[in-house]
């Protein structure tokens, strides 16, 4: 973080500067700001689980529907088979 973020902190549209707080609010900044670091973070996680998760339900449908195109080309073949037994 720069020297800047850690002075002060926008709430609701609101400049507040850290300088003109008491200690105890200082110290409510410095934890606010770490916890949105962490909801940054934790978000960025769940985008990219999202995704993964979105790469693997592809993934599995391709393979679905491959198995049903290689399902259809056996039963075609096997249709064509007994149109030529007859």
């Amino acid at each position: 973080m720069t020297e800047e973020n850690q002075a002060s902190i926008t709430i609701e549209g609101v400049k507040i500067n850290a300088d003109e707080l008491s200690e105890n609010a200082k110290h409510l900044v410095v934890r606010l700001q770490s916890l949105q670091n962490d909801r940054n973070i934790l978000a960025q996680q769940v985008q990219e689980k999202d995704i993964l998760m979105s790469a693997y339900r592809n993934e599995l449908i391709l393979d679905y529907q491959k198995d049903k195109t290689v399902e259809n080309k056996k039963e075609e073949a096997n249709e064509e088979e007994v149109k030529a037994n007859k």
